[in-house]
């Protein structure tokens, strides 16, 4: 056989390989893509991923595959994900942002179809939750039935202390396909708390912040679309406060300065100009007082 078709048959050889990944066992650490089987897979964010806990389980007479992730990179704003799936073809009803009557949207805020509506193809829906401290959430949702089968996989939470916690929920469905859920736990931006977070969003006080972490979910619904539905995940990037964070500090430690510079000179007789001496932006704005957690 010719020694470039040989070559040829060993490149599509090597490159089907690298696509039908093996599922990772529990204990792993993992980056880029968590493989679902059947050549599925989903995107995961920037960082060190370990699949602390698999299973399945029955909910409403459906059985569910489920993976728990948990974030070895401690600078990281995402903690810990959760992916359930459902390899059954089914009509599926109403999505949750679509249910006028789903109990949990009272406390949900940002709920977003991504340009879905009821006749596409794929069904999708994002909601934020705030929920409160994670070192009780085992404690809070022990009788959970949807929560329970996580908690197994989230028991670093326990010694998480004061930390509060932002959970979404991204949710697909394919019509007479399959179904995928994940879900995110995220902390709040820097000196705020979830529920601080939660409520002036609620109140109509979109911070850039908001306009990120919207922006970014965007980004990741489209991405476990292409990754579970198209078989084609893409890369993800992070999620990150620090450059909204160091410009809101910089502007804060600039308007302090121009406060300091508008201050009228002490009066003195023997007082004559020199010339100004070039001051640095490095003074530390005043910290907020901090709001108490939940």
């Amino acid at each position: 056989m010719n020694l470039i078709v040989k070559l040829v048959l060993l490149f599509f050889t090597l490159l089907c390989f690298s696509l039908v990944q093996a599922q990772p066992t529990v204990g792993s650490v993992i980056e880029n893509v968590l493989p679902l089987g059947s050549g599925r897979g989903i995107p995961l964010p920037q960082g060190k991923w370990k699949l602390t806990h698999t299973d399945q389980y029955n909910e409403g007479g459906r059985k569910w595959d489920i993976n728990v992730l948990v974030n070895q990179s401690p600078e990281s704003s995402l903690l810990a994900l959760t992916v359930r799936f459902l390899n059954e073809n089914k009509i599926w009803g109403l999505t949750n942002c679509e249910d006028p009557n789903n109990k949990g949207n009272i406390n949900a805020f940002m709920l977003n179809r991504h340009g879905s509506m009821g006749n596409h193809l794929i069904n999708k829906c994002s909601r934020y939750f705030q929920i409160g401290e994670l070192a009780t959430y085992s404690t809070r949702n022990a009788s959970d039935p949807h929560v329970m089968p996580t908690l197994q996989g989230l028991e670093s939470f326990k010694s998480a202390g004061k930390a509060t916690a932002l959970f979404i929920q991204f949710k697909l469905q394919q019509y007479q396909g399959p179904r995928i859920e994940v879900e995110a736990f995220v902390l709040p931006p820097k000196g705020q708390t979830a529920r601080n977070f939660a409520e002036t969003y609620k109140q109509g006080v979109i911070t850039p912040q908001h306009q990120l972490i919207e922006g970014w979910s965007d980004l990741y619904m489209e991405s476990i679309q292409q990754g579970f539905y198209q078989k084609l995940p893409p890369s993800m990037i992070a999620l990150s406060y620090k450059n909204i964070d160091d410009e809101i500090d910089r502007d804060k430690r600039t308007q302090a300065l121009l406060k300091e510079l508008e201050k009228p000179q002490a009066a003195n007789s023997d007082y004559s100009p020199t010339k100004p001496v070039n001051t640095p932006l490095t003074a530390n704005a005043p910290n907020p007082s901090s709001t108490p957690t939940l």
